[in-house]
């Protein structure tokens, strides 16, 4: 009888030490698999961190920066180019050259047919392009424009002149800038940070 207690107490003791020894393992082996989630996903963030960190570098060094701001510029230009100079000897060259500036809608806007008249003679000067802040990832922008507008009016004679003031929006087509919109330049303009080109209407 008593070996039988015996041999019972000691399975007894067995069985608690090995139940004990069970949930020790099982907690440590969480621990461990909680630890190995959390390197998992500090490496994904680092990655991610990494990767971003890449493209802000490439995106704002000095060489980027400049080829941004003189693509943008130089898409500006010819916009304007082609939506205020105005002659009935360069507008079928205008019209096939907005192909490649601006969208359907709005080159259908400014050269609405083939076969157009115009006996108006317009060119612009003293154009000045103000480009918004430069952010990473960025597939639209505005470009405030400035520029002084003179229009001669072949039939009659007559001249004007204006400072002109337009908001256009360039969309990133593919690494090319288009023109997609012409809007008014006080909406929400306090809001927003432009960067001045310092070429002033010069290549």
């Amino acid at each position: 009888m008593n070996n039988f207690r015996i041999t019972r107490n000691i399975l007894i003791v067995i069985g608690v030490f090995l139940l004990v020894a069970n949930i020790y393992f099982f907690s440590k082996n969480k621990e461990k698999n909680n630890e190995i989630e959390t390197v998992k996903s500090e490496n994904v963030k680092l990655k991610e961190d990494n990767k971003s960190y890449k493209e802000k570098q490439e995106l704002y060094s000095l060489s980027a920066r400049e080829k941004y701001y003189k693509d943008l510029t130089k898409q500006a230009r010819l916009f304007v180019q082609l939506a205020y100079v105005e002659n009935q000897d360069i507008y079928q060259k205008q019209r096939e050259l907005a192909s490649n500036v601006m969208d359907k809608k709005l080159k259908e806007r400014f050269f609405p047919s083939a076969n157009y008249k115009t006996d108006v003679d317009a060119k612009v000067t003293n154009d000045k392009y103000y480009i918004q802040e430069l952010k990473p990832g960025e597939t639209e922008i505005e470009v405030i424009v400035k520029a002084d507008h003179e229009i001669n009016f072949l039939k009659t004679g007559n001249k004007d002149k204006e400072t002109i003031y337009a908001r256009v929006t360039f969309e990133n087509r593919d690494g090319h800038w288009m023109a997609t919109k012409l809007g008014d330049i006080f909406d929400q303009l306090e809001n927003e940070d432009y960067e001045e080109d310092e070429t002033d209407g010069q290549e």
